[in-house]
């Protein structure tokens, strides 16, 4: 079974005072239980994007010693996502400059995460979960990257959770799909397909369609010429 790692970083201001968080999900040996452990820090003066970044590195710094193993990770930043699966590919190759010619924002946090990526021999499964949506994992770092950032805290702790989180499949379950909508030139998201279905029925030229991830939506809106 997987290892299963959930980052995300908090900012008041940005830039502002700011806090990130780690939760790394391991499978016991009898895979009957599994074994978590948080991180978190903070920093007095930076940004989201640093914070995000940060978080993640955390998690990976504490893996650095198993390269092997096999990872799910799961974010709700899709600069994170997008920059780890991506990005970084390209920029690496252009000397570290982005396609439009300009430097790459945050350069000494992306060559680390870069390197860590790069000296990892198992596989990851990079996933896209929506913020604020009851997914397990995902709530815990965001509360505790908002409480390192309110209270400037570090720490880290071996945690005794819930029995619903001791499921992969609760604490990874992808985000629930939204509805793309298209009416008159004016796009609009929805969370339900009734309230799509609503908008476009009856419409000469609506478009719609049903995206999962921030990459099925660019597809979607390129497709559109948006």
């Amino acid at each position: 079974m997987s290892v299963v790692v959930f980052a995300d970083g908090a900012c008041s201001g940005n830039p502002g005072p700011g806090g990130w968080a780690a939760l790394i999900l391991r499978p016991t040996v009898s895979q009957s239980e599994i074994s978590s452990l948080g991180l978190w820090g903070s920093a007095s003066s930076t940004t989201n994007n640093v914070m995000e970044l940060t978080a993640l590195l955390k998690a990976l710094e504490t893996l650095s010693h198993e390269p092997a193993l096999e990872l799910k990770v799961a974010l709700d930043s899709t600069y994170v996502l997008k920059g780890c699966q991506e990005w970084r590919l390209g920029w690496r190759k252009r000397g570290w400059i982005k396609s439009d010619g300009s430097p790459v924002a945050n350069l000494e946090l992306w060559k680390k995460l870069d390197a860590m990526l790069n000296a990892r021999r198992g596989p990851i499964e990079w996933i896209w979960v929506e913020g604020h949506a009851g997914i397990l994992g995902n709530e815990w770092v965001d509360s505790r990257a908002v409480d390192a950032c309110q209270n400037q805290s570090q720490g880290e702790e071996a945690l005794s959770l819930e029995s619903d989180f001791l499921t992969f499949e609760a604490s990874v379950a992808k985000s629930k799909p939204i509805y793309l909508s298209l009416v008159d030139g004016v796009l609009k998201e929805h969370t339900r397909w009734s309230e799509c279905e609503a908008r476009v029925k009856g419409q000469k030229g609506a478009r719609f369609k049903k995206v999962s991830s921030p990459q099925e939506r660019e597809k979607c809106l390129k497709g559109w010429g948006l």
